[in-house]
C-alpha cells in the first residue's frame, strides 16, 4: 500500500511509474544453486512440493544444462506479459492478449476488422464467466493492481499508434514554412512539433481543451448553467451487494470492476430522468464529465441548462429544488437516513484534522457554513442556502454532533431514488461559470517535473560556400508529458477498459477556426519537401476563408456572422466548401483566435 497518495479509506493505490515492463531472469537456474522464483512453475507439478521446500535451506539439487545469467525484458504486448507478472492469477501460464486473435461476431453483424484490439481482449476477460474459475476477479488488492497494468498496457498501445504515425499529425503554421521555403530551407525535420498527442486522444490535454470550449460555446448559445451536480458511485448499492451474494466476495471496494459497471447503469438512468423531466423542468443543454476520487470511486459533474436567460432565479425556485437541511426524523425517516448517511460533510476541522478535507490544519470546503432563516441570493449571485437553526435535527458521527450547518446542499427526489451521495447546487452565476467548465474538463491529477531536450541539426549555409553549422531545435514530446506522473486508480483503469464514455454532451458543437491570412495549421510529414507542400491544391483553402467566399455567392450567408454560419450550413473537409444544411442546427466553438494587437 502507498499512504503517501491517499491518507484516508478506501480502495486499495498502487503507484506506477513510467512504462510498465516486466523484469524477468533467466527461466533456467545458475549453475549450483537451486530453482527459485519463477523458475519454479516451469517444473513438473509433481515434483512443485519439492521444489519449493529445497527453496528453504534444503540440499540444493544440480541441473546439467546451459546456463544463462542473462536478464531479459519483454513488451506489454507478449503473450505472456500478465501470466509472468500475476503467476498467481495465472498459475498455468496461459497465452494473453496477442494481436492476431481472431474476432468472431454475432451472424449479420457486420465486421469492420479481423482481430480483437487489446481493449476488447482484457474488457471480456474481467468479467464473472460462470463456466471458469473465478480466481482472477477474486484477487482483491491483486485484482486491483492487474487492472492498473492492464489499462496501461492498452492506453500505452494508443499512444504506441500516435508516436508511429507522427508523420500525419505534425502541423506548423503555412505562413511559418513558406518562411523556411524563402530561406532555402526545404527540410521538413527542422520545424513543426516533434511529438504531437491530437484531439482525438480521449482524455489527453488538446481533447480536453476542445471539450472546454465546447462548453463554452453551449454556454454563449443558452446562457450560464443553471444546476451543477455531482453524483458520487455508492459501492454498498443493492446491485453490488446482490452481486457478492451469489459469486462471493469479501468487500465491494475489491471489485472495481462491478462497482464501474452499476455506476454507469446509475448514471444512465439519471439522465434519461432528466430528459424525461422526472425531477426538474425540461433541459436546453446538459453536459457531463466522469471523474475519479483519489479513494478510487468514480463520480461526475453534470451541468444543465434550462433556459437561455441567465437571470438570477428567486429564493423559492432553489427551494423546490435543493434543500440543505436535515430532514425531520418522525415525518420522513427514509429522508433523515438518506441525508445523514450520503449528505453529511466531515466531521473536520479540529476535532479531526486527518479529515481528507483537511490542509496544513486549513479547511479546503468551507464548512461549517453559516445559518441562514431563509434562501437568498447575495449581490454576486451566490446562493446562500436556508440552514435554520432547529435544536433537534442534529446526528452523531464518530462522537460529534453535526448540525444543518454540515448538511451537504442535495434534491431529496434524487437521494430516495438512487441512494448516494448526489450534490446539487445552483450555479447561474458568470463569475463560476468558466471556474466550472476549466473544473470538469481539468483532466487526472499528477506531479510533474519538467527537463527540456534538444537535438543537434546540422545544416549547410547557402551563403557560407557549403559550410555546415549547428543548432539545437527544442524537442516538444506532448505523449511523454502525459504518461508522466500519470495518477491511475483500480476504478478509472476498469472504466478506461469497459469503453465507457468520459465526457458527453446533450448539443452537437462546430469548431470554427480564425487566424490570420497564412496563419493557418497545415499538416506536414517529416521526409517532405516544404517547396512541394505548399503548392499542393486547395492548401490555402479553410473555412475561415472559404466563408468569406461564401458570403460573395450567397446572399443570405452576408446576413449572418461568422459564428451564425454551422447553423445554416455545413463545412464539407473533403471538398473545401460551405454546403447548405439540410436539417439540426450546430452551435459553434471559437478556436485559435490570434491576437489583434501585431
Amino acid at each position: 500500500m502507498d499512504y503517501s497518495v491517499v491518507h484516508a479509506p478506501g480502495p486499495y493505490t498502487i503507484r506506477i511509474q513510467g512504462q510498465t515492463h516486466h523484469r524477468i531472469g533467466s527461466l533456467i537456474p545458475r549453475q549450483g544453486r537451486p530453482p527459485e522464483y519463477l523458475q519454479l512453475y516451469i517444473f513438473d507439478t509433481g515434483n512443485e512440493v519439492r521444489n519449493r521446500l529445497n527453496t528453504m535451506g534444503q540440499t540444493s539439487t544440480e541441473v546439467v544444462q546451459f546456463q544463462s545469467d542473462t536478464l531479459q525484458q519483454i513488451r506489454d504486448n507478449h503473450p505472456l506479459f500478465m501470466s509472468l507478472q500475476y503467476p498467481l492469477l495465472f498459475p498455468y501460464g496461459e497465452y494473453g492478449f496477442h494481436p492476431e486473435i481472431s474476432l468472431h461476431l454475432e451472424t449479420g453483424t457486420s465486421r469492420t476488422r479481423q482481430f480483437l484490439t487489446i481493449r476488447q481482449f482484457y474488457a471480456a476477460q474481467i468479467q464473472t464467466h460462470l463456466n471458469q474459475g473465478l480466481t482472477l476477479i477474486k484477487g482483491g488488492r491483486l485484482l486491483h493492481q492487474y487492472v492498473v497494468d492492464v489499462y496501461t498496457a492498452i492506453e500505452e498501445d494508443r499512444l504506441r499508434w500516435a508516436r508511429n504515425n507522427q508523420d500525419i499529425l505534425r502541423a506548423e503554421l503555412y505562413s511559418n514554412v513558406l518562411d523556411d521555403v524563402s530561406k532555402g530551407e526545404t527540410d521538413a525535420k527542422i520545424i513543426g512539433q516533434r511529438f504531437i498527442l491530437p484531439p482525438s486522444f480521449t482524455g489527453g490535454p488538446r481533447y480536453l481543451v476542445e471539450k472546454y470550449h465546447d462548453a463554452m460555446a453551449i454556454s454563449r448559445e443558452y446562457g450560464n448553467p443553471d444546476l451543477f451536480i455531482r453524483m458520487t458511485a455508492n459501492p454498498n448499492w443493492r446491485e453490488i451487494k446482490d452481486h457478492f451474494d451469489r459469486y462471493g466476495g469479501d468487500s465491494p471496494n475489491d471489485r472495481p470492476d462491478i462497482e464501474c459497471r452499476v455506476f454507469k447503469m446509475k448514471l444512465d438512468q439519471l439522465l434519461k430522468d432528466f430528459k424525461k423531466r422526472t425531477f426538474f423542468k425540461p433541459y436546453t443543454a446538459a453536459l457531463h464529465r466522469i471523474e475519479f476520487q483519489k479513494r478510487g470511486l468514480p463520480h461526475a459533474h453534470i451541468l444543465l441548462w434550462f433556459g437561455s436567460s441567465s437571470r438570477t432565479p428567486s429564493a423559492e425556485e432553489v427551494d423546490e429544488i435543493i434543500l440543505a437541511e436535515l430532514p425531520n426524523r418522525e415525518k420522513d425517516p427514509e429522508a433523515y437516513n438518506l441525508v445523514t448517511k450520503h449528505m453529511i460533510h466531515g466531521p473536520c476541522g479540529v476535532i479531526n484534522l486527518k479529515s481528507p478535507c483537511m490542509e496544513n490544519n486549513v479547511y479546503t470546503k468551507k464548512y461549517p457554513r453559516q445559518y441562514n432563516d431563509n434562501n437568498s441570493i447575495d449581490k454576486s449571485g451566490y446562493v446562500l442556502y436556508r440552514r435554520r437553526r432547529n435544536e433537534n435535527a442534529y446526528v452523531v458521527k464518530d462522537g460529534v454532533i453535526l448540525n444543518n450547518t454540515f448538511v451537504v446542499p442535495h434534491n431529496i427526489k434524487l437521494l430516495k431514488k438512487y441512494e448516494a451521495h448526489i450534490n446539487v447546487e445552483w450555479c447561474n452565476r458568470t463569475s463560476a461559470v468558466k471556474y466550472l467548465f476549466k473544473y470538469i474538463t481539468k483532466g487526472v491529477d499528477r506531479a510533474s517535473a519538467v527537463i527540456e531536450r534538444g537535438i543537434t541539426e546540422t545544416a549547410s549555409d547557402p551563403m557560407a560556400s557549403g559550410e555546415t553549422s549547428e543548432r539545437v531545435i527544442k524537442q516538444q514530446n506532448e505523449i511523454q508529458d502525459y504518461v508522466d506522473a500519470r495518477y491511475l486508480s483500480a476504478c478509472e483503469s476498469m472504466w478506461w477498459t469497459f469503453a465507457f464514455h468520459i465526457h458527453k454532451r446533450k448539443t452537437s458543437v462546430e469548431k470554427l477556426i480564425i487566424h490570420f491570412e497564412g496563419e493557418h495549421n497545415i499538416t506536414i510529414k517529416s521526409t517532405d519537401n516544404l517547396s512541394r507542400v505548399i503548392h499542393k491544391p486547395g492548401i490555402e483553402k479553410k473555412m475561415f476563408t472559404e466563408w468569406m467566399v461564401l458570403c460573395r455567392r450567397s446572399a443570405f450567408a452576408q446576413t449572418l456572422t461568422y459564428v451564425q454560419i454551422p447553423e445554416y450550413f455545413v463545412w464539407n473537409n473533403s471538398s473545401k466548401i460551405w454546403s447548405e444544411r439540410k436539417k439540426g442546427k450546430n452551435h459553434w466553438q471559437d478556436c485559435s483566435c490570434p491576437s489583434i494587437d501585431r
